[in-house]
């Protein structure tokens, strides 16, 4: 593989992974909250943590898909102790964007230098 090729696929790759995060979805009547297009990160009281995917809200409880088998899984609402959803982080975005171009400057001059002696 051309080192150019390889920069560009790590590059990408570093890109998208630090675009996405896990932001809270504040407490209360979060049925309105949840995007049923979006995972949710699921913390129970007892410490354990489940993603749900396809996640909503039925009666008192909340219901989505468990892990690559998709298994349909209900959780009491009354032992969740926090939700987070899945996100853009602009922050997140801007830096790994930043990091990126600083990372590709110095390659290129180093690549630019080294043909030139």
């Amino acid at each position: 593989m051309r080192p150019r090729t390889a920069f560009a696929i790590v590059s990408v790759t570093v890109s998208l992974a630090g675009c996405a995060g896990w932001r809270p979805v504040p407490q209360g009547d979060i049925a309105p909250r949840l995007s049923t297009e979006k995972p949710v990160r699921v913390q129970l009281r007892d410490g354990s943590i489940v993603v749900l995917d396809q996640p909503r809200v039925v009666g008192d409880s909340l219901i989505g898909n468990l892990g690559p088998t998709h298994e349909r899984t209900a959780v009491a609402l009354s032992a969740v102790q926090a939700l987070d959803e899945r996100g853009v982080s602009v922050w997140r975005t801007a830096g790994t964007v930043a990091l990126v171009y600083v990372g590709a400057t110095i390659v290129a001059l180093f690549l630019l230098l080294s043909n030139l002696g």
